[in-house]
């Protein structure tokens, strides 16, 4: 450390920064404390350096008087006072140095442990992350597997289907084919056993039509018999009753003349029942 200045810890955000003030003290001594001030720094050779500049400034306080002698006695006691003091700061810097330190080094130690906890945190998850993915690896292997299988599989069956559509659809030709000629025989017979039927149902037919009309022309003979029989009975019934209206007009006659036998109750007639 240097015997002139002070050296202030600044701590923030883990980061240290040592800046250097300027004393007083150190001023006040001068050009003239120089040769007094250097042996401080130089330790145990120093030392011997500061003896022999001593005795030559024993020289020259014998030369320069009492004066002299007393200013550097003076300049002495001082620099030592000084020197005390700047070990007894550099000694309290260098305690909060240390202080600082280890606290920086227990913040480190911790944020070191920390950072383990999070990278075996990180190698547990990395680890799991790798376990899953073999794990979706595999998966998507036999996935991959199960998809060539099942491709292959398909197209078996596709092959398969397509040879049985094509020996469907030739059976099923071959069999429209055959019942097409088959349904045409059968039309052809059918439309001949049809036109047969209707010949002889055509010649029943007529022979029904004919007899249909005899029997009309018949109940048109035995229509005018009637008809005939008809106006015979309105004759006769025209003749019974003018036989009646005569024999009517008789009776009352006849029971004109004979009033008293009908007041008698008897009848100058036999009883008979009329003729129906």
């Amino acid at each position: 450390m240097d015997a002139t200045g002070d050296v202030i810890l600044v701590q923030g955000g883990g980061s240290v920064a040592a800046t250097r003030t300027a004393t007083g003290k150190s001023q006040a001594v001068g050009e003239r404390a120089d040769v007094v001030v250097a042996p401080l720094h130089g330790g145990a050779g120093g030392e011997s350096e500061l003896a022999d500049k001593a005795g030559k400034s024993q020289v020259l306080e014998d030369a320069s008087g009492n004066n002299v002698s007393l200013m550097r006695t003076m300049l002495r006691a001082m620099l030592h006072e000084t020197s005390t003091q700047l070990m007894d700061e550099q000694k309290k810097m260098l305690e909060r140095l240390w202080d600082a330190l280890m606290g920086n080094q227990r913040m480190t130690t911790q944020m070191m442990g920390e950072q383990l906890e999070m990278v075996r945190q990180l190698q547990q998850e990395v680890q799991a992350v790798k376990t899953q993915a073999v794990e979706e690896s595999r998966k998507v292997d036999e996935l991959r597997r199960l998809h060539e299988q099942s491709t292959r599989q398909l197209r078996v069956m596709r092959e398969q289907t397509s040879e049985q559509i094509r020996t469907t659809r030739e059976q099923t030709t071959e069999q429209l084919k055959i019942i097409r000629e088959q349904t045409a025989r059968n039309f052809e017979q059918m439309r001949l056993q049809v036109m047969k039927e209707v010949g002889i149902i055509q010649g029943q037919a007529a022979e029904e039509i004919r007899q249909a009309k005899e029997e009309l022309k018949q109940a048109r003979e035995e229509m005018q018999q009637a008809k005939e029989e008809m106006q015979q009975a309105k004759e006769e019934i025209s003749q019974m009753k003018e036989q009646l209206e005569c024999d009517s007009r008789q009776h009352f006659e006849r029971c004109s003349d004979e009033p008293a036998a009908i007041v008698c109750g008897r009848s100058p007639y036999p009883t008979h029942k009329p003729a129906k």
